[in-house]
Formats: C-alpha cells, sequence, structure tokens
C-alpha cells in the first residue's frame, strides 16, 4: 500500500504542469459554430484542406513551446478539427487516425497532389458540402464555405466496369465518368454490366443510419446501382428486401449495390466475420470456465 500511494504521489506530482486539465463544459457545451454548420452540413461531410488544417492545428494552437493551447479552449473546439468534431457530431472527410485503408489514404495524397478540378471532382464524391479555410478576420479564425455536393447515398442507372483499383482510379481521375449518371464498379466481369438508360429516374430514401447499419427504400423506374460515399471496408453486408447481395467496390474509395428496378428495401449492416468468430470463442472460454469450476466444487465437496 505504501509502494502504490509513492507511485501515485509521484505521478501526480511530475505530471501537475505536463498534462493541462480542462473542466467538463468543454465536452458538454456545443460549439459556437455547431448550430449553423450543421445546418450548412446536412447529410453531408466537412472538409479541411490539408494546409488550413496544417495552419490551424501546428502555426496556431499546437505549437509545442508548452502544453497549452495559448488561446481560449472554446476556439479549438469552435474551429472543429477532426475528432473533436464528434463532440458534436459534424462528420469530417478528414481523419486523424494513422491506421487508415491503403485506398484512403492513396485517395489523400492524389488530392493533395491534383488540381482544383479533380479536388472538386474528388470532394464530390466524398458527399462534402462545406470547406473550412482559415480567415483571421472572420469569428474564431475560420470561415465555412458551402459546396453543393452530391449525396451521399443515390442511385444511378449505369455501371462502368474496372479491371482493377489502379484502372477504376485512372478512369474517375480522366474525367469520362459523368458521376451523376454513372458508378465505376470493381469486381465483376465485363458482361455482367448491364446496358442502361440514362433518361431513367430512381429515388434512394434513408429511412435510418447509424455507425453500423443503413437503411433505405429505392425505387427506380430501371435497374441501377445504389453509390454510398462511405469507404468500401471488409464486414459490411448488404440485403434486399432480405436476401443477401454484394456489396461492390465503387469509384475506386466507395461502396454501390446493385438494385432491380422498382420498389426495395436495402439493408448494410456492419457485421464482420472476425466479431462473431471473436464472441464464439469467448462463449466457449466462459463456459469452459465454469464448467471447471463447477468441477472443482463438485470434486472438493462430494469426491474426498
Amino acid at each position: 500500500l505504501l509502494v502504490c500511494l509513492f507511485v501515485t504521489v509521484d505521478l501526480i506530482v511530475a505530471g501537475w504542469g505536463l498534462n493541462p486539465g480542462i473542466g467538463l463544459d468543454f465536452y458538454r457545451l456545443e460549439a459556437p459554430t455547431t448550430s449553423n454548420l450543421r445546418k450548412m452540413v446536412g447529410d453531408g461531410r466537412l472538409f479541411i484542406p490539408f494546409e488550413d488544417e496544417y495552419s490551424i492545428k501546428f502555426q496556431r494552437f499546437f505549437q509545442f513551446e508548452s502544453f497549452k493551447t495559448g488561446e481560449d479552449w472554446i476556439n479549438l473546439r469552435s474551429v472543429q478539427l477532426p475528432n473533436l468534431s464528434m463532440l458534436d457530431n459534424l462528420v469530417l472527410a478528414n481523419n486523424f487516425d494513422p491506421i487508415v485503408p491503403g485506398r484512403f489514404a492513396v485517395w489523400l495524397d492524389v488530392y493533395r497532389e491534383s488540381n482544383y478540378e479533380v479536388q472538386e471532382l474528388m470532394l464530390n464524391l466524398m458527399g462534402v458540402n462545406v470547406v473550412e479555410e482559415v480567415d483571421f478576420d472572420s469569428p474564431y479564425g475560420v470561415r465555412f464555405v458551402q459546396f453543393e455536393s452530391l449525396e451521399k447515398i443515390r442511385w444511378v442507372p449505369c455501371g462502368i466496369f474496372a479491371t482493377s483499383g489502379e484502372n477504376a482510379l485512372e478512369l474517375i481521375l480522366s474525367g469520362v465518368v459523368i458521376i451523376r449518371e454513372e458508378v465505376v464498379i470493381e469486381d465483376l466481369q465485363p458482361g455482367f454490366i448491364p446496358p442502361c438508360d440514362r433518361n431513367a429516374r430512381g429515388i434512394a430514401e434513408l429511412e435510418y443510419e447509424n455507425q453500423n447499419e443503413i437503411r433505405l427504400t429505392v425505387d427506380a423506374e430501371e435497374p441501377g446501382y445504389i453509390v454510398l460515399s462511405n469507404t468500401w471496408y471488409p464486414g459490411w453486408k448488404a440485403e434486399i428486401d432480405d436476401m443477401a447481395t454484394e456489396i461492390f467496390r465503387a469509384n475506386y474509395l466507395f461502396s454501390a449495390v446493385e438494385v432491380p428496378d422498382g420498389t426495395h428495401e436495402l439493408k448494410l449492416i456492419y457485421k464482420p466475420t472476425s466479431f462473431s468468430f471473436g464472441a464464439m470463442v469467448s462463449l466457449v472460454s466462459i463456459l469452459g470456465f465454469v464448467l471447471i469450476f463447477i468441477y472443482r466444487v463438485i470434486k472438493s465437496r462430494f469426491m474426498k
């Protein structure tokens, strides 16, 4: 107990000036920019260009001359940097997580190196509705610029076959794809792409969405594709009218599901096999420990 007490006091004294504290209101209260920004973003995403993000983070708040921001903490909340924006339920296309899918990392690298026209196309495909820029004359030192983008979930009538991820990215960046009417699909043979009617109409109405499930109703005159501006990731499953169907890689980075004509219910659930396998192993382990415990109790009482 004395050793634990000594170590605890030592850690508190050593870290007292190193780890700045902040009141709980920093997390509980909504940032001043959130209400208006949420209206601007709608069902889309916010994006901070890399130069602006770097300037906000390392030239303004985190200069590493000390462990303090140099400004009121509420200013840090108000600029909506990635991860902190989650406190206000704002969705960003940026990401602080260093463990990102390889294609997402490539996508961001291509964005950095591209001209404005290509960047605008890529923001459209990401479902970005607002772009944040450094502006020292604006409140909190940033301004939020409205950007009219594609819907994050949309129906398109036509598919274009890609032989590989590199081929898909090349098709997207070449500008030959009409992104409001076409989607680049991988993992299919060329003959599987049916002819399409570009004048056909289809509607995708979102019924429910959270981190692990998306439900929507699709009503289309012709067969087509539901395109989602969500990164394709293993573990997602799709069902059309409760029948399993495949989720394809779309537009290099994103996801798409082929849907027939008519009215249908489409459901996407994140249910990775690894989770089910892990849960089964855990259950078997727990049952094993319980059986061993019961056996030892019985043995100690009745088998002496």
